[in-house]
């Protein structure tokens, strides 16, 4: 949680499953690396304020939660009930 106002945020993660549609935000992504970005009408984030972003992916195997949180640039965590991938970095980082 920020003390302050965020505004034009850009949330970047790895996570390995195929993300087939998200909703809340505009999204990118260059293999496993994906990035989630504010919208018009949520471009600005209050202090304290949580937003959240949902998705319909796909995958094969074990579900691994996303890795390598960064807002706007700075780390942040995930609030997940799935464990990280094994390795150091996970999804090829």
């Amino acid at each position: 949680r920020s003390e302050v106002a965020i505004e034009d945020w850009e949330l970047e993660f790895g996570f390995g499953p195929s993300i087939n549609s998200l909703w809340n935000g505009a999204w990118s992504h260059e293999g496993t690396r994906h990035s989630i970005g504010s919208l018009g009408w949520n471009r600005v984030l209050g202090p304290g304020q949580q937003l959240s972003v949902g998705f319909v992916g796909s995958y094969q195997g074990t579900l691994y939660g996303p890795v390598g949180g960064k807002l706007n640039g700075r780390s942040c965590r995930f609030v997940s009930d799935r464990p990280s991938p094994p390795g150091p970095g996970g999804y090829g980082r």
